[in-house]
């Protein structure tokens, strides 16, 4: 007969103030249950977010209120990733907020070195970002499989956030990649600055289409 297991699942709107703004992640404490990698992969499909987070307690004792120091791991709706800011952002706030953690927290991150690498590796991915005012630099990360594009500059805020990739053409286009960034140099005279006139110096989009994410929705306008 099958185990029937609550566990309490949060939706968290990182990196802004306002309700259904900013970069949702989906927050799952796991306490004394160990769930299976396949549960846990299910249970981030279900929830259909960028990156579901779960949170589990290290040793025999610990708890959310007192300890400072747990396992972290992150699951698109198609597989594990390595490493997601706003899922663990969306998790400390979890932890202080809901769960009634006293202490501060440890953090342990890996550390993805990167190099510089040639356009002509990527030619197809490149021929999929369409119209663009070309390429300046690219940098990839092996251990976590980012790759880094770098546009050069020409365009306005508008043109950036309307433009659109062929998501469709991006993901055939290469297997080395996990997620692709494109960035480009931002001036105040094109348009990229805040509502009080403070200058952006880069802005960046996000695409994940290997991962089962068009695109990251905090950096930019999601692909339907």
């Amino acid at each position: 007969m099958s185990r029937v297991i609550n566990l309490p699942i949060y939706t968290v709107d990182a990196f802004t103030d306002v309700v259904f703004k900013g970069n949702p992640a989906a927050v799952c404490p796991l306490s004394d249950d160990i769930l299976c990698d396949d549960v846990l992969q299910k249970i981030a499909a279900e929830m259909n977010q960028s990156e579901t987070a779960f949170i589990r307690l290290l040793g025999q004792g610990d708890t959310f209120e007192k300890s400072d120091t747990f396992g972290l791991r992150w699951f698109t709706p198609a597989t594990e990733v390595k490493l997601c800011g706003h899922a663990t952002l969306a998790s400390a706030a979890i932890l202080f907020n809901n769960l009634g953690m006293e202490t501060g927290v440890v953090m342990d991150f890996p550390l993805g070195r990167t190099v510089s690498h040639s356009k002509d590796n990527y030619g197809a991915l490149i021929k999929s970002l369409g119209d663009i005012p070309g390429v300046e630099d690219l940098v990839f990360c092996k251990s976590l499989r980012y790759l880094l594009i770098r546009l050069k500059d020409g365009w306005s805020r508008c043109q950036f956030e309307d433009w659109t990739p062929d998501i469709n053409q991006m993901q055939p286009s290469t297997d080395d990649l996990f997620v692709l960034i494109v960035t480009t140099r931002g001036s105040a005279g094109q348009g990229f600055q805040d509502n009080k006139g403070k200058e952006y110096d880069f802005v960046s989009r996000v695409f994940g289409p290997w991962a089962g994410i068009p695109e990251d929705p905090v950096t930019g306008k999601p692909s339907v």
